[in-house]
């Protein structure tokens, strides 16, 4: 706290070439006391909360990347965090927790944030139909389009609750 309590210090300034900002490497290397007391600080707008390095990603999506799932769980009671972020290439925080096998992030996304970030109506179906599945062998047993197929079996377990 000693170090944000001079009015000079800011906090969207980014010290290393990939423009990662302090709270990018907060988040990155999982230190939750240093995420807190950056997003209590009242210079911590959601423009900050936001901001995106040089690959594309936010605070928040490297928390999700790396699999830090209470990084994740602070940073979304942030007001102003942007969940339905995405990176340069398109992915959702949710794409991107899938990509890097982190099943317990899925679990937390998919039944926080996750509905917001369908965006097809294939994905949209994929999903209605996964909640109702609990194993990959049962969704070969399902008369449903090919192109489903493999959504479907990507959705198993990210939404274990239908409340």
């Amino acid at each position: 706290t000693t170090l944000l309590s001079s009015a000079e210090t800011r906090l969207d300034v980014a010290r290393s070439c990939d423009g990662k900002t302090g709270l990018h490497w907060a988040c990155n290397y999982n230190r939750l006391s240093v995420i807190r007391v950056f997003c209590s600080d009242a210079r911590c707008t959601p423009a900050i909360l936001n901001m995106k390095d040089r690959q594309g990603n936010t605070a928040l999506m490297w928390a999700v990347a790396e699999g830090h799932l209470e990084i994740v769980r602070e940073m979304v009671t942030v007001k102003g965090t942007d969940c339905d972020t995405v990176d340069s290439e398109g992915q959702t925080l949710i794409e991107v927790a899938r990509q890097q096998k982190h099943a317990e992030m899925l679990q937390f996304l998919g039944k926080h944030y996750f509905v917001s970030q369908l965006r097809t109506l294939e994905e949209i179906a994929a999903f209605n139909i996964a909640k109702h599945i609990t194993c990959e062998s049962d969704v070969e047993k399902l008369e449903i389009p090919k192109s489903l197929i493999s959504l479907v079996t990507m959705f198993i377990g990210v939404y274990p609750d239908s409340d």
